[in-house]
């Protein structure tokens, strides 16, 4: 018999979960700045990562993009910069003093997008993460509960000294490895974790992923 807490979670997670339109909205916009930019700049790829890639969005995430092309990242973010100038987005934002260059797009639609260069790491990590949902069926829900629940906490992201959306999936899988007291409902599990990290000791514990 299901718990019909699952019931309540589930009804509570639909109101985050962005629509089968927003989702062909997102597609659309990505298909066509990954036309721009590699039309622009030929042998570069273009490589979407992030909560879009593993099915952990939220209606308020971010779309990811990361460029790949064999030059320098700054001559890189020109160069994406000169491609799109002249899309008649609501803004185009571009960071090149922070320690890692990023241009920032806002589209009419209210789409938000960030671009980065030459960084693997959210490829790979996004391909781990979309690996973790298949062997760990509630992790999904579970990741997306935990994003709604550190923001409304107000806790601090990875640009702030903060954990990354992907240290929360390790963190969450971690649990589903180490951890005897699951459960078998998203209720009872997402209970079971944090009581979990409540009586975890840090400062004597290592947080791993065993592949």
């Amino acid at each position: 018999m299901s718990n019909p807490k699952d019931s309540v979670l589930s009804k509570f997670l639909s109101k985050y979960v962005p629509s089968k339109t927003r989702r062909k909205d997102v597609n659309d916009f990505v298909s066509h700045l990954t036309f721009l930019i590699e039309s622009a700049i030929l042998g570069s790829k273009v490589h979407l990562f992030g909560s879009t890639v593993t099915g952990l969005d939220l209606l308020s995430s971010d779309v990811d993009i990361v460029v790949i092309y064999c030059i320098d990242s700054l001559a890189l973010f020109e160069q994406v910069l000169l491609a799109i100038s002249n899309e008649k987005f609501r803004s185009i934002l571009p960071i090149r003093d922070s320690k890692i260059p990023i241009i920032k797009i806002q589209t009419k639609n209210g789409i938000s997008c960030d671009i980065t260069f030459n960084r693997k790491a959210g490829i790979e990590s996004s391909q781990l993460t979309k690996q973790l949902t298949k062997k760990y069926v509630h992790l999904a829900e579970l990741g997306r509960l935990l994003k709604i629940w550190k923001t409304n906490r107000c806790l601090p992201g990875s640009r702030v000294n903060g954990l990354s959306n992907f240290s929360w999936i390790l963190l969450i899988t971690y649990f589903f490895q180490k951890s005897p007291k699951q459960g078998n409902s998203l209720a009872e599990i997402l209970l079971n974790l944090f009581e979990f990290y409540f009586n975890f000791i840090f400062n004597n514990n290592k947080i791993y992923y065993v592949g």
